[in-house]
């Protein structure tokens, strides 16, 4: 049988390979024959097997991969709410700013001047998609 790559599988069908994993070693197969059975790696097999032992039926569920949201972000929660409301309320000239429109580069530079924070216009850009804003450019007219 050909070997499965577990981690290009749906959660619930991960959390059944590791059901049939428990079953098989519950019936007191070996882990080669589980894993040769199922077409899982050893070490995948052993892992699932070793969870199960430490953590019973909890361990065999599917958590969240990744980073969680919001973290790793460079404004605080308060910060972000801060800059949202100038955005809002204010225009660039009422904060003597020398911009028409709230571009990316005038929110750039309100975030350094209001939170001390320098960030690139790129990561600007996706503050303002993330609230819901999109960056103005003026009109260039002759």
């Amino acid at each position: 049988m050909e070997r499965v790559d577990g981690r290009k599988l749906s959660p619930q069908a991960q959390y059944e390979c590791r059901r049939q994993v428990i079953r098989g070693q519950q019936r007191g197969d070996s882990m080669r024959k589980i894993s040769r059975d199922l077409g899982l790696s050893y070490s995948s097999v052993r892992r699932t097997v070793k969870t199960f032992r430490q953590d019973g039926k909890r361990g065999l569920e599917i958590k969240p991969r990744g980073r969680p949201p919001g973290s790793c972000r460079r404004l605080s929660a308060e910060q972000e709410q801060h800059i949202q409301g100038l955005i809002r309320d204010k225009r660039p000239e009422q904060l003597k700013m020398d911009f028409a429109l709230w571009t990316g580069s005038a929110v750039r530079v309100l975030i350094e001047r209001e939170c001390e924070v320098l960030l690139p216009v790129r990561s600007v850009t996706e503050y303002l998609k993330r609230w819901g804003f999109t960056a103005q450019k003026p009109i260039g007219r002759a």
